[in-house]
């Protein structure tokens, strides 16, 4: 498995805002809900466009197969791992650009500092729900 670039796979990764007193805000990384939300879209779809829910069985998470190495986690029917690759993969090339969040200005109020906070916190917050989806944001 490879190592999330966010959160270092401690699941926990800094928001971009910081408390009045400076220390850093930390969220749930988008890294712990992209994969299930994008599974469940997936799987959502497929039962809409007629698929049988016993379609949708995986293999468990650690399971390892001689010759096919770590196949945990995908699809039992090669069908339907290769339907799961490809939205995969769609998702992928989609690419977001979020509005760049705010400087603190050097000789702001409490009141701007508090405003430049909310603002960089929303922008955070509509970040990790695009990823959520399986979408990326621009960096």
């Amino acid at each position: 498995m490879s190592k999330c670039q966010k959160c270092n796979n401690t699941g926990m990764c800094d928001s971009g805002g910081s408390t009045p007193w400076g220390e850093p805000i930390f969220i749930e990384c988008d890294c712990l809900m992209k994969d299930d939300e994008s599974r469940c879209q997936f799987e959502e779809s497929w039962l809409r466009r007629g698929g049988e829910s016993s379609d949708l069985i995986r293999y468990p998470e650690n399971h390892h197969e001689i010759g096919s190495g770590d196949i945990g986690g995908q699809y039992v029917m090669d069908d339907v791992q290769g339907h799961w690759q490809t939205w995969q993969a769609s998702r992928a090339a989609i690419e977001i650009e979020c509005p760049g969040k705010r400087e603190r200005e050097a000789f702001s109020t409490d009141f701007e500092d508090g405003v430049t906070f909310g603002y960089n916190d929303a922008i955070s917050e509509c970040e990790g729900l695009i990823r959520a989806a399986g979408v990326k944001v621009k960096e």
